[in-house]
């Protein structure tokens, strides 16, 4: 066999090729005709064999026939000389031809025979001839037996030859190979380490595994639906995607094996050994892991399982859980807790009132009832084991449980509801009120107008211009005095002293206001609000006014309230028309309008 500097990828006949003590783990052989290879001794983990070819190959066969026809004419020679000269050197030629040991030494004892009965037959023919007819029977019966023998050896030779290693695998690692859909005829697996191995679909004859035993059948076909597999040793296998549904594994070896995605749907895994066992992704619904060994390696990461039996007769009792089914994560949570016990799980999203209105019930109505421990499985779950009373229904306890915590869950979701309509209720009052009072606002407005520059109009009549610069403002001294820059400062300084002053009120809702008016504040006093300096302090005076009225709480707060919170609006209209003051704080001017208005009808109202 050739023995050339191998790379990947590697081409697809690679028939007679040695791989011998290479390290070729992970590489590539799908697909490959490997027949003839050897990989004695080779590091082949994880290895891809799958749809590979193995086998003897032609030049195999050719080699192991011209040694056994060299061997076959050696020994019908060296008869004719000597039955045992040509035994001697029969066996001496066969066994120089090394790699055909076995098939060579069938054909020599089938050549040594026939050519031995021959050598009778002739001495037979003699005797006859020369009258010695006993010693001619005695030939004549040598001549027969050796015939038989011969024929009988002739056809070991050709089992032999058929038997013969085609693709070597001794003493290679083949830990986590995949030979799925391969196809290992004449295959040398002695001293390999078959760890994992995927040996699923495979096809194959006269190799040194049995494929034909039972479980390797199991590896193979993957199908053991109601299959007895009871004390088998299946550990360290690879069982991904194994059909096991309501197979009897008790007792079964599976240590270590890869049970990824298997189907042990009401499997029997009574006093299964599953250390270091990969459950991920399996389905468990229904199997009974009644005294089974399992440990912190094995591995149950996005299991499919509703519940689970603690006995193989699936009494209710001994399902778990008692009634419903696992919420997602639980069983790997709970698997080294299950025992004689009623247990209940509070999760995470269960309101913990509700919870422990549901457990006093429970111990209110079986006072014999105790709680046993309590676990923190994880930061969403915690377990509560209870020991109810020798011989009770457990089934029915739990399930009076769950329906004794939903009945107190909609109590409670009820009662919330009411809250809820109720504050709705006395927003719309109040936004009715709000409305109310705003639709008669022009009217109160035209009359104060009319009474203070009625008699100043040129043809006597009043005007009203919606946000226009003819707006009174009741109340407001600090718009009237002072102008520019410096009548903003004094009335920022007021703002300060007002705010400062409701700081320090313990009423959370005075804290709130005083958040609300610093946002706006922030919004006015901002160095791009495109507000010219009779708006910006308009619109501060407003604020002042609302952060004293919020101080001194008035009989008239709320109606003095909204007529700033109107005047305010009237200010967000104008800047509404200024491209940047819309653009960088019109959102955060009106909706902190808006919750100032509901904050004073709060107060108002309470």
């Amino acid at each position: 066999m050739p023995r050339l500097v191998i790379t990947q990828p590697l081409p697809q006949d690679l028939r007679n090729w040695s791989f011998k003590a290479m390290n070729c783990e992970r590489w590539d052989f799908a697909g490959r005709d490997i027949r003839g290879c050897d990989f004695r001794n080779a590091k082949l983990n994880d290895a891809d064999f799958s749809k590979a070819i193995a086998g003897r190959s032609r030049k195999q066969i050719i080699i192991d026939l011209l040694i056994a026809v060299a061997v076959s004419v050696s020994v019908s020679v060296a008869v004719s000389v000597s039955v045992a000269v040509a035994v001697a050197v029969a066996v001496a030629v066969a066994f120089a031809f090394v790699v055909s040991v076995a098939v060579s030494v069938a054909f020599v004892v089938s050549g040594t025979v026939a050519g031995a009965g021959a050598f009778a037959g002739l001495r037979a023919i003699e005797a006859f001839g020369k009258g010695q007819i006993p010693l001619g029977i005695g030939m004549s019966v040598l001549a027969i037996v050796c015939l038989d023998l011969a024929i009988i050896s002739a056809r070991e030779a050709v089992r032999e030859f058929k038997n013969a290693t085609g693709t070597n695998f001794k003493g290679a690692d083949l830990t986590d190979v995949n030979f799925s859909h391969a196809t290992l005829n004449n295959c040398n697996f002695s001293n390999a380490n078959t760890n994992h191995i995927n040996w699923s679909h495979i096809k194959g004859a006269r190799s040194d595994i049995d494929f034909t035993y039972i479980r390797m059948q199991l590896l193979i076909s993957r199908k053991g639906t109601n299959g007895i597999y009871s004390d088998l040793d299946i550990s360290d296998r690879h069982l991904a995607g194994i059909d096991l549904i309501k197979a009897n594994l008790s007792g079964a070896d599976l240590t270590r094996s890869n049970l990824e995605h298997a189907d042990l749907t009401y499997a029997n895994l009574t006093n299964v050994k599953a250390g270091g066992t990969n459950f991920r992704r399996a389905n468990l619904t229904g199997a009974c892991i009644q005294n089974w060994t399992i440990n912190s390696d094995t591995q149950f990461d996005d299991l499919i399982c509703d519940y689970i039996y603690l006995t193989p007769d699936q009494d209710r009792q001994n399902r778990r859980p008692l009634s419903g089914s696992f919420e997602p994560g639980d069983f790997e949570k709970l698997v080294d807790k299950f025992a004689d016990t009623l247990d209940f799980i509070l999760r995470r999203g269960t309101d913990p009132i509700t919870f422990t209105q549901a457990l006093n019930q429970f111990k209110q109505d079986n006072p014999e009832a105790r709680i046993k421990a309590l676990v923190e499985l994880d930061r969403d779950r915690v377990l509560v084991q209870t020991a109810p009373s020798e011989g009770s229904d457990k089934v029915k306890l739990y399930e009076a449980f769950q329906d004794t915590l939903k009945l107190q869950a909609t109590q409670q979701e009820n009662f919330y509801l009411q809250r809820t309509i109720e504050d709705r209720d006395k927003t719309v009052s109040m936004m009715d009120r709000l409305l109310y009072t705003s639709q008669q606002r022009p009217i109160y407005i035209l009359q104060q107008q009319a009474d203070t520059i009625g008699d100043t109009m040129p043809d006597n009549r009043t005007k009203y211009e919606s946000g226009g610069d003819i707006n009174i403002a009741k109340g407001k001294s600090a718009i009237n005095t002072g102008t520019g820059a410096a009548a903003a400062g004094n009335i920022s300084g007021n703002i300060t002293l007002n705010l400062a002053a409701l700081s320090e009120s313990e009423d959370p809702k005075d804290k709130e206001l005083v958040d609300l008016i610093t946002q706006l504040r922030t919004a006015i006093e901002a160095p791009d609000c495109d507000l010219d300096d009779r708006h910006k302090q308009r619109a501060l005076g407003y604020l002042d006014n609302l952060a004293s009225l919020a101080k001194d709480k008035p009989q008239d707060l709320l109606k003095n309230a909204k007529d700033n919170l109107d005047d305010l609006s009237d200010i967000a209209d104008k800047g509404s028309k200024l491209a940047n003051f819309a653009k960088e704080h019109l959102p955060t001017f009106t909706a902190a309008i808006g919750a100032l208005r509901i904050w004073f009808s709060t107060i108002g109202l309470s």
